[in-house]
């Protein structure tokens, strides 16, 4: 079976619980991207991914943006950004156009993975009924609308009137034209109407203006103050947009509360207390040891592996130009170690350059040649080693807290011991392992990718 299909099999076997509360104990934050993968197995449609900060959601949609094509998982990955954020709660207008954005792709009801904040996730803003009556769109074709009224139409929804467009939220007009940038664009369209009657829509780069491609449609989303600061009763939380059924998949809930109470209020943490409280299904990803969100009712599972960020360590300063030659030394010990323990091996990579040159590598080693190194292009940036156990989806009756200690030798992990699951077991790792050179000879053109996964023959 194609490593793919069985790390996509081993996701959906190692699928968290779908009722009650999980705690996945975690030794370090590497190992978030493939635990956030194993629950998203569990849960097909809306997901949210609740995080501390804005550092932490960037984190955690790269993360996801490299893992989810890997376990073809197609859902769209929406970042819910922060309008206000800091030590004093400013005000960033630069994040209007993007949560505006994922509000409509909330009203919707598609399938979406959401990244979102503890503070974005309970910050008011405009009910989900008067957004989505807000929202309309823009047909060729079209003769109910002037140059006039849309113009005024769009000041209502707190665009901007500028003299050209170049930002989300933006709108000029010259005579019968009426460029917009809508948030829910990429870029902005440019209007040709004839008399009362929409001509044309072309999208235009905002920096020439020159057009790039025609559309039939476009729609429009209000933005700014409407949304921000909404009327006495049409506002609600963003948790609402998504539905009380939505799982919660809650990253170092621990962060989360010491964030709340350095830059929220009580009423803040109270809330975020509560949401947790009342969700019908939430996942915590714990990387720290201080209690836990959920209390004593709740499944504690391990990620199952741990981090190999650490496994090829800088080279000592004396070595100079023979740096790149010792860091070669380490990642072919390490993978003839795990080749010998029973993993087949895979090299991901970012691009075909870097996978080109890392063939080259192991072509150029005669000693790297018996380890069957498949190569292939997935540019995931954390590795992990993994100990997967036949029957691992079963929730264990008992766990303890694993070592936060990085790795720091190349030796395999004790086998996990399953309860409620067979004897036999299937193992993977996924380690992330780096090679610079300075020397002036093939060491020099060559690097490993940015990580490589190892992977077991299973029995299934």
């Amino acid at each position: 079976m194609p490593w793919r299909q069985r790390l996509q099999a081993w996701l959906r076997a190692a699928a968290p619980p779908t009722a009650g509360r999980v705690r996945f104990a975690l030794h370090d934050d590497a190992l978030v991207p493939v635990t956030l993968a194993r629950c998203l197995a569990a849960w097909p449609g809306r997901v949210a991914v609740v995080v501390a900060d804005g550092q932490r959601a960037d984190m955690a949609l790269a993360g996801l943006r490299a893992t989810m094509p890997v376990l073809g998982d197609r859902r769209p990955l929406v970042l819910v950004p922060d309008v206000e954020a800091g030590p004093r709660g400013q005000w960033q207008p630069e994040n209007e156009a993007a949560r505006c954005a994922a509000l409509e792709a909330a009203c919707r009801g598609d399938d979406a993975v959401f990244v979102v904040t503890a503070q974005g996730l309970l910050s008011p803003t405009l009910a989900p009924k008067a957004f989505a009556a807000q929202v309309f769109s823009l047909r060729v074709g079209d003769d109910g609308w002037s140059p006039e009224r849309l113009a005024e139409r769009l000041v209502e929804l707190d665009y901007d009137n500028e003299f050209e467009v170049h930002s989300p939220g933006e709108f000029a007009r010259r005579g019968g034209i009426l460029d917009i940038f809508s948030p829910l664009h990429e870029a902005p369209v440019r209007l040709e109407f004839f008399g009362d009657q929409i001509e044309s829509m072309r999208s235009f780069v905002p920096d020439t203006q020159r057009s790039f491609g025609s559309l039939d449609e476009i729609r429009i989303a209000p933005r700014g103050a409407i949304v921000a600061e909404p009327a006495a009763g049409e506002t609600a939380a963003f948790l609402s947009y998504l539905g009380a059924a939505v799982p919660l998949l809650v990253c170092s809930p621990e962060e989360i509360a010491e964030h709340l109470r350095r830059f929220g209020d009580a009423a803040q943490s109270a809330a975020w207390a509560a949401a947790l409280a009342e969700a019908r299904h939430a996942v915590a990803l714990q990387t720290d040891p201080a209690g836990s969100p959920f209390g004593p009712n709740e499944v504690v599972l391990t990620a199952g592996g741990m981090s190999l960020d650490g496994e090829i360590g800088e080279a000592p300063d004396d070595l100079g130009d023979s740096a790149g030659q010792w860091r070669w030394q380490q990642l072919r010990d390490s993978l003839e170690h795990w080749q010998n323990l029973g993993y087949s091996l895979v090299a991901c990579c970012v691009g075909e350059g870097e996978a080109r040159r890392f063939q080259e590598m192991l072509d150029g080693d005669p000693a790297a040649g018996r380890y069957g190194v498949i190569v292939d292009l997935v540019p995931i940036e954390n590795g992990v080693l993994a100990r997967m156990c036949a029957g691992a989806a079963a929730p264990p009756t008992a766990t303890t807290w694993p070592s936060r200690m990085a790795p720091t030798s190349t030796r395999a992990p004790t086998p996990c011991t399953p309860r409620r699951a067979s004897a036999s077991t299937t193992a993977s790792a996924i380690s992330r392992s780096r090679v610079r050179s300075r020397r002036s000879s093939t060491w020099s053109s060559m690097r490993t990718p940015a990580s490589t996964y190892l992977w077991s023959r299973p029995s299934w």
